[in-house]
């Protein structure tokens, strides 16, 4: 594996000394702090200039931090996808679903008591925060109905 250019430096104040002018293409001299990084530190530099987003996340096999490139989980040390889109997309699926199921349960359980206490109510104006509340439960058990259903 050949030498890469790398543009610009770590500090601006380091270019008057290195006789480097601002912009400037060069490749680091061995025994630089730029070779002492090992492989997967120049990858995860190299990543986070391309715009990829480091996660809190280690790496299963290796322990290295994960970074999030274009939709995919990469793991720089293994130099491989982790998780590819497909697989995320389908872990985000679940995941929402799963949100939805107990909210739909949550949501059951508080229409419960609402009924419950309509049924004991004597005053129009409890009656009607009551109802009120029954109101804004069912249109959003509706709503969850309809995500469920992929609508």
């Amino acid at each position: 594996m050949g030498k890469q250019a790398v543009n610009a430096l770590p500090s601006p104040t380091w270019w008057p000394s290195w006789g480097i002018a601002e912009g400037a293409t060069f490749l680091p001299r061995p025994g630089t702090a730029y070779w002492a990084l090992g492989g997967a530190e120049r990858r995860a530099a190299e990543w986070r200039k391309e715009g990829a987003r480091m996660l809190p996340e280690a790496c299963p096999e290796c322990g290295s931090p994960l970074f999030d490139r274009k939709g995919e989980i990469w793991c720089p040390r293994c130099n491989k996808p982790i998780i590819g889109l497909p697989e995320r997309l389908l872990t985000v699926s679940v995941e929402e679903e799963s949100v939805l199921q107990r909210l739909r349960e949550t949501i059951i359980s508080r229409l419960q008591g609402l009924e419950k206490r309509l049924r004991a109510s004597r005053q129009a104006e409890e009656i009607g925060a009551i109802s009120y509340a029954i109101h804004v439960l069912l249109s959003s058990l509706k709503l969850i109905r309809e995500l469920m259903r992929g609508g």
